[in-house]
């Protein structure tokens, strides 16, 4: 039975493709889908066009980091309300409320249990805080309640099921791409498309953002030594000062190449030219991350690695071995060894093509349509 279903995410959903992904997956099942949100403008055309979608920009003010946290607190309020009220409007007519962060719960808090719920979790949370962690709202209270609790990765869901007391072990939705077309090569695209074209080492790709959680320092350093055999591209935004400096520093001293950061899903154009696809996780704590987040990482990279065949290195977390392992589409190794490192590399081109091919198989054996209308069902 199709169902209407009201999806709402306070962050910038243009940095979030799970989101992204999980809007095309309702709409392509002929479910009736209302978005609120903001960077409605980057949605594809195949979501933003569509007859059975409704978008509802709730934008927060934009203010200097700098700003008076006085008026950064009033602000954060202001949106608050906008996306409470969009929220309850839509709900009227809607069947389901499907909620996809943390910040999100935050944001509307009791009004998530109020209606019959999906809570989706990108990251591994814990507690709950609220502005600049001052006080907690009972998030395990919110998840008991939920009619649905979703996560990205198996281990995270027996995690969360502890945490929260929870009857039922959360659903598993993957940080999976549901479609790899990217559409029209823009302007902004062509030069960067051209270098990485160009290249005549093999590449080694970074995708994704630059969060302080993301050490690329220790692989870009063995690579470096590793002399012109290989070479280290890095595709994504750097979020924060602190991850801005540290990508500066990898360009300025490692000698990484730096192609910019691409709305989603154009970055994956650029995928097709890596010959090995990299990833990399630190654990860091923050309002509501757990610091078990990193060891149990559930990156979308994997997937979009492995759509194209591109066979992955990373750092020793289980979230990266058990993948690699159980599917033989990557290598773990210590990233502070810069001959780990190297042996990960031979490890992995000693069967390249092999593990080119279990990534194919690996993308292909994840059914998001079976997934979702799982979630969706009554019961």
């Amino acid at each position: 039975m199709k169902k209407e279903v009201t999806v709402v995410e306070v962050n910038n959903v243009a940095v979030f493709p799970p989101v992204i992904n999980l809007l095309e997956n309702l709409l392509n099942n002929g479910h009736k889908l209302n978005f609120i949100g903001m960077g409605l403008e980057a949605l594809p055309d195949r979501i933003s066009k569509s007859a059975n979608f409704t978008g509802i920009e709730v934008r927060e003010a934009s203010y200097r980091r700098s700003s008076f946290i006085v008026k950064r607190y009033i602000e954060r309020r202001k949106l608050e309300k906008k996306t409470r009220m969009a929220v309850k409007e839509q709900m009227e007519h809607s069947d389901v409320l499907w909620t996809t962060s943390y910040n999100t719960v935050k944001t509307l808090q009791e009004m998530v249990i109020q209606y019959k719920n999906v809570m989706q979790f990108m990251e591994l949370a814990d507690k709950g805080y609220t502005f600049k962690h001052v006080t907690q709202f009972p998030l395990k209270e919110y998840a008991q309640k939920s009619w649905k609790v979703v996560v990205a990765e198996k281990n995270r869901a027996y995690i969360e099921k502890a945490i929260w007391g929870l009857s039922k072990l959360p659903e598993v939705l993957p940080n999976k791409p549901y479609y790899l077309e990217t559409g029209e090569i823009t302007e902004e695209m062509i030069k960067p498309l051209e270098k990485i074209k160009s290249e005549k080492r093999k590449i080694i790709l970074y995708l994704g953002g630059i969060w302080p959680d993301r050490n690329l320092t220790p692989f870009a350093s063995a690579i470096k030594e590793m002399g012109n055999d290989y070479c280290l591209y890095i595709i994504g935004k750097a979020y924060g000062e602190k991850s801005e400096k540290h990508l500066r520093d990898l360009i300025d001293n490692y000698g990484v190449t730096y192609l910019g950061g691409f709305t989603p899903p154009k970055h994956l154009e650029f995928v097709k030219y890596a010959h090995i696809g990299m990833l990399s996780y630190a654990s860091v704590t923050g309002d509501s991350i757990s610091s078990l987040n990193a060891l149990y990482c559930a990156p979308n990279k994997i997937y979009e690695y492995a759509a194209f065949g591109v066979p992955m290195i990373g750092n020793d977390l289980l979230g990266l071995q058990q993948p690699f392992e159980q599917y033989g589409i990557g290598e773990c190794c210590d990233d502070t060894d810069s001959r780990s490192v190297a042996e990960c590399l031979e490890r992995i081109e000693s069967r390249y093509e092999e593990l080119k091919g279990n990534c194919r198989k690996f993308y292909e054996d994840t059914n998001l349509d079976k997934i979702v209308e799982k979630i969706l069902e009554e019961n």
